[in-house]
C-alpha cells in the first residue's frame, strides 16, 4: 500500500527575496565590468548609439525649432513695442516741425509787412490777420480781426505784401469783410506797368481767375507783362500789384484785347493782411 506524502501548497503571488534581487544585481554590476574591461560591450554599445543618434538628433531638432518659435514670438512682441514707440517718437517730431513751420511762416509774413510798412512810411497800413477765408466763387470773402474799432470803414483797400487782395465791404466794431479781386462780383481798374494807355478792368471769374478786358487793340500787351490798379474811378489807389499776364487773347475784328492775369496773391494761403486806413475811398 503506498502512503501518498501531502506537499505545502505553492503560494504564487509571493513576491521574490530583496536578497535575490542583490545577489541578482551585483552579479549583473560583475558580468558588466567583466565584459567592458574585456571590450566586450563596445560592439552592442556601438549598435545602440547608431540607433538612437537619428532619435536624439530628433529630438535635439525638436527642441531646436521649439526654442526657436519661443524667442520669435518673444522677438516679434519686442519689435512691435519698438515700433509703436517709434511711431509715437515719429508723430510728435512731425507735430514739432508742422508748429516749427508754421511759426516760421507767420514770422517771415510779420517781417515782411514791417518792410512794406518802412518802405511806404507816406501810407497809413494796418496789420491784420484773416480769421475767416473762402476763396471760391461762390462766395470769395474773407474775415480780418480789424473791424471800425480800429479805424477801418468800409471801401478801404486790402492787401497782402504781395499784392492786391480786396477790399472792405463791411464792418463790426472788431472785424471786418473783405470782398476778394477773384470773385465775380469784384472789378479793379488796372493798367499794364510801364504803358500808361494800356489800361482795361480787371475782373474775377466764376472759376477764381482774374480777367482783364477793355484793353486797347492798340496797346502792346506780352506775357508776363505786370499789371497794377491803375487809380481811376477812386475805389482803390494806384500803383499796387495785381498779378502779371499769363495768356494774351485778340482778334482784329475786336475792338479790345482781353488777358488772363495770374495774381501774385495766393487766395487760399492768405494769413495776414494789410488794410490801407490812410487812402479814403471814392463813394462806391
Amino acid at each position: 500500500m503506498l502512503i501518498r506524502r501531502r506537499l505545502p501548497p505553492v503560494t504564487s503571488g509571493a513576491p521574490p527575496s530583496p536578497l535575490i534581487w542583490l545577489a541578482i544585481f551585483v552579479c549583473l554590476s560583475i558580468a558588466a565590468t567583466f565584459l567592458d574591461s574585456r571590450h566586450l560591450l563596445d560592439g552592442p554599445r556601438s549598435a545602440v548609439m547608431r540607433l538612437l543618434g537619428p532619435i536624439q538628433a530628433g529630438v535635439s531638432r525638436v527642441g531646436q525649432s521649439v526654442n526657436g518659435v519661443t524667442t520669435g514670438w518673444s522677438e516679434i512682441g519686442r519689435l512691435r513695442t519698438e515700433n509703436a514707440a517709434l511711431r509715437g517718437t515719429v508723430e510728435e517730431l512731425l507735430q514739432e516741425t508742422v508748429n516749427l513751420r508754421a511759426s516760421e511762416l507767420e514770422n517771415r509774413e510779420l517781417r515782411d509787412h514791417l518792410r512794406y510798412s518802412r518802405e511806404n512810411p507816406t501810407r497809413t497800413l494796418l496789420p491784420a490777420e484773416i480769421i475767416g477765408l473762402d476763396s471760391s466763387a461762390l462766395l470769395g470773402y474773407a474775415v480780418i480781426n480789424r473791424g471800425g474799432d480800429v479805424g477801418v470803414s468800409e471801401g478801404m483797400t486790402v492787401q497782402s505784401t504781395a499784392g492786391l487782395v480786396g477790399r472792405v465791404v463791411s464792418r463790426s466794431g472788431n472785424t471786418s469783410r473783405i470782398l476778394l479781386i477773384n470773385h465775380p462780383s469784384s472789378s479793379v481798374n488796372a493798367r499794364i506797368q510801364g504803358s500808361p494807355g494800356a489800361t482795361g478792368q480787371v475782373l474775377g471769374q466764376p472759376d477764381g481767375r482774374l480777367i482783364m478786358r477793355y484793353i486797347p487793340q492798340a496797346e502792346t500787351v506780352r506775357v508776363n507783362d505786370i499789371i497794377v490798379t491803375s487809380g481811376l474811378g477812386g475805389a482803390f489807389p494806384g500803383n499796387v500789384p495785381i498779378g502779371r499776364i499769363a495768356h494774351v487773347e485778340t482778334r482784329d475784328v475786336d475792338l479790345f484785347q482781353r488777358a488772363v492775369i495770374e495774381p501774385f496773391v495766393n487766395f487760399h494761403k492768405i494769413g495776414h493782411i494789410i488794410v490801407d486806413t490812410g487812402f479814403i475811398p471814392a463813394k462806391l
